[in-house]
C-alpha cells in the first residue's frame, strides 16, 4: 500500500516522476479490486487517502482520476464493510468477486503485460542490498513477489530460473521464508504447463528437482532450531547432495567461485544415491495411524486421534480440505473407486465411534454413514468396482455391506475370528475377503457363502493383510517384526496344512503394515522402529534396501495403483510420500553393492586358516555374522585417527572395526576380532599402531601398514583384489580385566596406555613389554575415564561411583579421593600437570590440585557435563554436555564466566580441540557436527546428518582440517571442514587468538 501511494504522489510533483514508480502507481488504479483482494481489505483511512491523493493528481492534470471514480463504483457492489481489529475495513465479499473482477476488460485486457512489467522490474533488483556502512539488507519485496508476478504473466522459463537457484532459495531461508518458498514451488508446480520445453534453464522437471532438494533440506534441518536460516547452510546441503545432481553441481561451482572466502563442510563419503523422499505432509497434531493414496496418485487421505479425515495434494503435499463427523479416533481410511470418470470422488472412513462414513470428497460432505457394528470400526476396504464394503471391528466380527448411498445394505457378516480384526481386504475379483486379526490367525473368506475357506496362522498378533495384484498370494505383517507371504491358490482349509512361501524377519518389535511394489517383485514391511525394509519376494535372507522412514512407529503404508509412489504415516504425526522408482533404483545400487562385496569377500585358504585359528575353530566368525538390528542399534562408540591423519578407526556395537583411508574416505581395513571392540586408539607416535579395548576385557593390537602391504599395498587403490578392504588379525593380545573395558587413553609419549573398565579397575600398559604394569583397585563401580599426566608421574581416574582418584605411577598407591554429587564421566590433567579437571553429571566442572586433591574450582554448567578437554597451546578448558551444552573457561581466570557455543540441540557427547587452540569441534546426538570459534563461541559452520552422533574425532591444523564421526545406525561419515585453519601463536598469525578463516 505505502509502495502504491507513494508512486501515485509522484504525479503532483512531475519532477520527481519516474519510470520505476510510475508504472506501478497507474497499476494501482487500474486493478484497485486485486489490491483490495491480497490485502484483504483497504481501511476507511486508506481509502481516503487515496482521494485526497487524487485531488492533489487533478490538479496537474497527471492522472485521469475519473478512471479512478468510475472503477471504484464499478467495484462497489462487491465491496463488503466489516469490523478488523477495531477498524472498519473495506474488502471483498467474496473470493469468486476476483474472477468477475479481473473478467472486466480494463483489468484482463492490460494484466499480463502489468505483471510482466512488474517482472523484470524486481528481477533487475538483487537479492540484498548494503548500506555505505557495511549493513546488508535482503530485499524482501523481491524475494516474496518476483516467482507470483512471473507465473501471472506466464514466464515460465524465468519462474525456472528462479526456482532452480541455490543462491535464491539460500537467500528464502536467510530470511526466514522457508515457508513461502514452499508456496512458490507448489503454485510453479501447479502452474507450469507439463509441456513446457525451455530452450535453456529449467522446466517442470527441473522445479520439481530443486522442490525435492528444497524439501529434503527441511527436513534434514527440522530438528535444529532456525539452522535453515543459517548463512551458507543451503549451499552446504547441495554440496552434500548426491554426485552430479544439479543442486550438487550448481552448489560446488557457488563454493568454487568463493574460494576459501566460505566456512562449510562437507561429507566426503556422502550418499551416493538421491533419496526417494517426494513429500512431507505436516500439520497433524495427533499420530497418524491410518493413510491411503488414491488410485491416479493425486490425492492423499490421513485420519486423525481426533476423528478428522484430512486430503492432501500429493504433488505439493499441501492440505486440500478436511473431512468432520467422525466423534472418535479414525482407524482406516480408503479412496473408492467409481464405476465412471466421471462420477464422484468417494472416501470411506472407519472410527472408533463404531461408525463407518462415506464421504463426498471434493464438497467436504458426507453422503452416508454405517452403523451396523456395535464396538470399534478397525479396518475397511472396498471392492474393486466400489459396489461393496467391507468393514471389520474389535468385537472380532466382519461385515460386508452395499454403497447404496443410503444407510448401508448388509450383505454378509463373516464370523469365525477370536479376537479382534486389525485389516481386511478384496481378492482381485471380489469374490474374496482376507481378514488380520489379533487372535494370530489370517483367513480368507468367499462372500457369497460366507464361509472360511483357507486359513493361515501366526506366532504373534497379525495387524495387517492383503491380496498379491492376481490374488495368487496374500502378504500379512504380524508381531515380533515379521512379515509373511502365502500361497492362496494351493491353500487348504485348515491352518495346520499350509506353510508360509517365505517369512520376512527385521529383529524385534511389530510390523504394523506391509505391501506389493515392483509388480509384486518387492515386499516393503514398515517396522516399529521407524524403517521400511524392502525384500525381494523370492529371497528373506537378507532385506535389498533399509529406509529409515520416520523417527517413531510406522502405522500404514500403501502404493498408488500405477505403483509409483509409496506413502507412509506414523506416530510422529508426519505423512510421508516416497517415489518407487528412485527407490527401485536405489535397490538396484544395493544389489550391485552387494554382488561385488560377495564375489570379492572370499578369502585364501592361507587367510581363511589364520582366521580359524584366531577363533580357535572353524566356526563363524562372530564380527562378520549378522547382527540381531532390533535389538541393539549399531552405535558407533569409538572413533580414532592417526597422528599423520591419514587413517581412522571405528568400531560398533555389532562388532565391526574398521580402518578408514581419510582422503579417500573409504574403508581399506576390516579387522577380525572375537569379541566386540568398545573403544580403540591410535598410537600417538606411531601412526600404523592400532589399540582396542574389548567386551571380553582383552586389548589387541593391529598393525595397520603390515596389513595392507600383506595385502599388496599401502593404499586404497593398490590394497589388492581390486581395491576391496584388506582384512587384519591382532598382531598381539595384552593381558584383560574381568568385564569390558569402557576407556584407554595413550600417555604422551605413547611408551603406556591406560585402561577403565566395568570391573572398576584401572590398569596401566607397557606396549613395548607387552605387559601390566599397574592395577589401579580402589573405586567401587565403573571406571569410565582413565588418564597419565605428561609426566608420568600420576594417573587420574573417573568413576560412576562418583569419585576421581588420583594414583602415584611409581606404585600404583592411591594418592587422593575427589567426591562428586553425581557419575564423574571425563578426567584430564591440565598440561603443567599440576591440575586434574573432571566433569561430572553433578553439574559442574572441578579443578583441583593434582598433588594434595585440593578442590581448587567448581565451575557450574548449565546441564550435566560430558567430556572435558584442555588446550595446551590456547589455555583454554572446554566442557560439554547434556541439553546441548558447551562451556569454554580460560585457564588463568576460571572465575571468569566462561563462553557459551550455542546451537546444538541436544546433548554433546563428543569435543576436541583443533591443534592450536583455535577452534572447537563438536558432535551431538540432535544429529549434527559443528566448529565453532574457541576464543568468541560463535558457530562457524554445522553439518546436519542423519542420526545422533555418537562418537567423533578431529584434526585442524595448518594444513588439514577434518573430522570423522559416527551415529547410532552404524555409519561412519568423514567430514571436510573447508575455509578453516589453525596456527600456533609463534608464527605471528591470528591462529590461536583468533581463529584464521582462509
Amino acid at each position: 500500500f505505502d509502495e502504491a501511494t507513494n508512486g501515485i504522489a509522484s504525479y503532483a510533483a512531475p519532477e520527481r516522476l519516474t519510470e520505476i514508480t510510475m508504472k506501478p502507481g497507474v497499476m494501482v488504479f487500474e486493478v484497485l479490486g486485486l489490491v483490495l483482494a491480497s490485502k484483504g481489505g483497504l481501511t476507511e483511512h486508506e481509502l481516503h487517502k487515496l482521494l485526497d491523493l487524487e485531488k492533489s493528481c487533478e490538479e496537474t492534470h497527471a492522472l485521469p482520476y475519473l478512471r479512478f471514480h468510475r472503477g471504484l463504483q464499478r467495484l462497489w457492489p462487491y465491496l463488503t464493510s466489516r469490523e478488523r481489529d477495531a477498524r472498519t475495513v473495506l474488502s471483498l465479499k467474496h473470493d469468486s468477486y476476483k474472477s468477475i473482477i479481473l473478467s472486466l476488460p480494463e483489468f484482463q485486457a492490460n494484466l499480463q503485460e502489468w505483471n510482466t512489467r512488474l517482472a523484470r522490474f524486481f528481477e533487475a533488483q538483487p537479492n540484498k542490498f548494503e548500506s555505505e556502512g557495511g549493513v546488508v539488507t535482503i530485499n524482501l519485496r523481491k524475494l516474496r513477489y518476483l516467482v507470483y508476478y512471473q507465473l501471472e504473466a506466464g514466464l515460465w522459463g524465468d519462474v525456472g530460473k528462479v526456482l532452480c537457484s541455490i543462491e535464491n532459495i539460500q537467500a528464502m531461508c536467510e530470511a526466514g521464508m522457508s515457508v513461502e518458498l514452499q508456496r512458490m514451488f507448489t503454485s510453479a508446480i501447479r502452474g507450469i504447463p507439463p509441456d513446457f520445453a525451455p530452450e535453456e534453464g529449467s522446466g517442470l522437471e527441473g522445479v520439481k528437482t530443486f522442490y525435492r532438494f528444497f524439501l529434503r533440506t527441511v527436513q534434514a534441518l527440522s530438528h535444529h532450531s532456525r539452522m535453515i536460516e543459517q548463512p551458507g547452510i543451503v549451499v552446504q546441503m547441495g554440496a552434500n547432495e548426491p554426485l552430479h545432481t544439479d543442486p550438487e553441481r550448481q552448489a560446488h561451482q557457488i563454493l568454487a567461485a568463493d574460494g576459501d572466502a566460505r566456512v562449510w563442510m562437507h561429507a566426503l563419503n556422502k550418499a551416493g544415491s538421491v533419496s526417494p523422499l517426494y513429500a512431507t505432509l505436516l500439520g497433524s497434531q495427533t499420530p497418524i495411524r491410518p493413510s491411503h493414496i488414491s488410485f491416479d496418485g493425486a490425492l492423499i487421505a490421513t485420519g486423525s486421534d481426533g476423528g478428522t479425515v484430512q486430503i492432501w495434494d500429493a504433488e505439493t503435499g499441501e492440505s486440500v480440505t478436511a473431512l468432520e463427523g467422525h466423534t472418535g479416533q479414525v482407524n482406516d481410511v480408503k479412496f473408492m473407486t467409481s464405476s465412471s470418470d466421471a462420477g464422484p470422488k468417494l472416501i470411506v472412513s472407519c472410527s472408533s465411534d463404531g461408525t463407518a462414513k462415506v464421504w463426498d470428497e471434493p464438497n467436504a460432505h458426507c453422503i452416508m454413514t454405517y452403523t451396523g457394528h456395535s464396538a470399534n470400526v478397525l479396518g475397511v476396504a472396498v471392492q474393486r468396482d466400489g459396489d461393496l464394503i467391507a468393514t471389520c471391528c474389535q468385537d472380532g466380527t466382519v461385515h460386508v455391506w452395499r454403497n447404496d448411498g443410503a444407510q448401508g445394505q448388509k450383505v454378509k457378516e463373516l464370523k469365525g475370528h477370536q479376537h479382534a480384526v486389525k485389516a481386511c481386504c478384496f481378492s482381485h475379483d471380489g469374490l474374496k475377503i482376507a481378514t488380520a486379526s489379533l487372535d494370530k490367525m489370517v483367513r480368507v473368506w468367499e462372500i457369497s457363502s460366507g464361509k472360511t475357506v483357507a486359513e493361515f496362522e501366526h506366532v504373534g498378533k497379525v495387524f495387517d493383510v492383503l491380496f498379491s495384484a492376481d490374488s495368487s498370494m496374500l502378504l500379512s505383517a504380524a508381531a515380533f517384526a515379521t512379515c509373511t507371504l502365502w500361497d492362496v491358490a494351493g491353500a487348504k482349509p485348515q491352518a495346520a496344512d499350509n506353510k508360509p512361501l517365505r517369512e520376512f524377519k527385521t529383529g524385534s518389535g511389530t510390523c504394523f503394515s506391509c505391501a506389493f511394489i515392483d509388480d509384486d517383485k518387492t515386499v516393503c514391511m514398515a517396522s516399529e522402529h521407524g524403517t521400511v525394509y524392502f525384500w525381494g519376494v523370492d529371497n528373506s535372507e537378507r532385506s535389498q534396501l533399509d529406509l529409515h522412514a520416520h523417527d517413531e512407529i510406522i502405522y500404514k503404508t500403501s502404493v498408488s495403483l500405477d505403483g509409483n509412489w509409496l506413502v507412509t504415516s506414523g506416530a510422529d504425526r508426519l505423512t510421508r510420500v516416497w517415489n518407487v522408482n528412485t527407490v527401485r533404483d536405489n535397490i538396484q545400487q544395493e544389489m550391485s553393492k552387494s554382488s561385488e562385496e560377495g564375489a570379492l569377500e572370499k578369502l585364501d585358504d592361507g587367510e581363511e586358516e589364520r582366521e580359524h585359528a584366531m577363533l580357535d575353530e572353524g566356526g563363524e566368525d562372530p564380527s562378520e555374522a549378522e547382527p540381531d538390528e532390533g535389538d541393539v542399534k549399531d552405535i558407533v562408540r569409538s572413533i580414532s585417527i592417526n597422528c599423520t591423519g591419514e587413517w581412522g578407526a571405528a568400531c560398533s556395537e555389532h562388532g565391526h572395526l574398521n580402518v578408514w583411508d581419510l582422503a579417500g574416505a573409504q574403508i581399506v581395513l576390516k579387522c577380525r576380532v572375537p569379541a566386540v571392540v568398545r573403544v580403540v586408539k591410535f598410537h600417538p607416535n606411531q601412526p600404523q599402531t592400532l589399540v582396542g579395548g574389548c567386551d571380553d576385557g582383552m586389548i589387541r593390537v593391529f598393525n595397520v601398514q603390515e596389513a595392507l602391504e600383506r595385502a599388496g599395498g599401502a593404499t586404497p587403490d593398490k590394497s589388492g583384489s581390486g581395491g576391496r578392504p584388506a582384512t587384519a588379525f591382532p598382531t598381539m593380545e595384552i593381558g584383560f580385566h574381568q568385564l569390558c573395558i569402557r576407556s584407554l587413553k595413550f600417555s604422551n609419549d605413547g611408551t603406556r596406555f591406560v585402561t577403565g573398565s566395568i570391573d572398576a579397575t584401572a590398569r596401566v600398559w607397557s606396549l613395548e613389554s607387552v605387559s601390566q604394569e599397574l592395577c589401579l583397585t580402589g573405586h567401587k563401580d565403573t571406571v569410565l575415564d582413565a588418564e597419565i599426566a605428561g609426566n608420568m608421574l600420576l594417573c587420574a581416574t573417573a568413576s560412576t561411583d562418583k569419585t576421581v582418584r588420583v594414583w602415584n605411577m611409581q606404585g600404583g598407591s592411591e594418592q587422593w579421593v575427589g567426591k562428586h554429587g553425581a557419575y564423574v564421566y571425563a578426567v584430564t590433567f591440565s598440561p603443567d600437570c599440576r591440575r586434574v579437571i573432571s566433569a561430572s553429571g553433578d553439574r559442574t566442572a572441578r579443578v583441583w590440585a593434582a598433588k594434595k586433591g585440593e578442590c581448587l574450582h567448581i565451575l557450574k554448567a548449565a546441564s550435566a557435563l560430558l567430556t572435558c578437554n584442555v588446550s595446551e597451546a590456547a589455555g583454554l578448558l572446554m566442557s560439554s554436555g547434556y541439553e546441548g551444552a558447551l562451556h569454554i573457561w580460560d585457564c588463568k581466570a576460571y572465575d571468569v564466566p566462561p563462553v557459551d557455543g550455542e546451537g546444538h540441540g541436544a546433548e554433546i557427547r563428543c569435543a576436541s580441540f583443533s591443534k592450536y587452540g583455535g577452534y572447537a569441534v563438536t558432535a551431538s546426538n540432535d544429529g549434527s557436527v559443528r566448529v565453532f570459534d574457541a576464543r568468541t563461541g560463535q558457530s562457524l559452520g554445522a553439518l546436519p546428518l542423519r542420526y545422533p552422533v555418537y562418537s567423533m574425532t578431529s584434526v585442524i591444523d595448518e594444513e588439514k582440517a577434518l573430522c570423522m564421526c559416527g551415529d547410532e545406525q552404524g555409519n561412519v561419515t568423514v567430514v571436510r571442514i573447508n575455509g578453516v585453519c589453525d596456527f600456533p601463536p609463534s608464527t605471528g598469525s591470528e591462529g590461536a587468538a583468533s581463529p584464521e578463516v582462509a
